[in-house]
C-alpha cells in the first residue's frame, strides 16, 4: 500500500522540516524580497520587448503581480498559427482555449509566462514570437 512507502501520504517529512528551519530562521522574507525583485525585472523586460517586437498585432496586460502576460491577438491574425510558429521557434504559449468555455473566440488570446525563463532568453524568445504573429497575420 501507498502508507509502507509514505507514512504521512502528504509532503515528504524532509521537505517539510528544512522549510519549518527556513521559515523559523526569518530567511524567507529576505528570499522573498529577491524573488520579487527578480520577477519584477523579468516582467518588465517582457513588457519592453512585447513593445518592440509585438505592439500593433497584439495587446497585453502590464500585470502588477503573478507569474503570466494575458495576450490579444489583433483582428485577422490567426491565433492557433502563431502559437504553432512561435512553438517551432521554441516558444511555449498557452492557448486562450484552455481558459474559456468556448473556445472560437478564445483563439485570438494567450497566455505568456515570463518567470521561468532566464532573463537573456526573454528579449530573444518575445522577438520570435513576433516574427510567428507577422509570418501568421492574414
Amino acid at each position: 500500500s501507498l502508507s509502507a512507502v509514505r507514512g504521512d501520504l502528504g509532503v515528504r517529512q524532509l521537505l517539510a522540516r528544512v522549510a519549518e528551519g527556513f521559515l523559523a530562521e526569518g530567511l524567507s522574507a529576505p528570499h522573498l524580497d529577491k524573488v520579487r525583485a527578480l520577477y519584477l525585472e523579468k516582467r518588465d523586460i517582457a513588457l519592453a520587448a512585447l513593445e518592440q517586437h509585438c505592439a500593433g498585432s497584439l495587446s497585453w496586460n502590464a500585470p502588477e503581480g503573478g507569474y503570466f502576460l494575458w495576450c490579444t491577438l489583433a483582428d485577422g491574425i490567426d491565433g492557433r498559427e502563431v502559437l504553432k510558429r512561435a512553438f517551432a521557434a521554441g516558444v511555449v504559449c498557452r492557448p486562450g482555449e484552455r481558459f474559456f468555455g468556448d473556445p472560437e473566440p478564445a483563439k485570438s488570446f494567450f497566455r505568456l509566462a515570463f518567470t521561468m525563463v532566464p532573463i537573456e532568453e526573454i528579449e530573444p524568445g518575445i522577438a520570435a514570437l513576433g516574427r510567428a504573429i507577422a509570418a501568421s497575420a492574414g
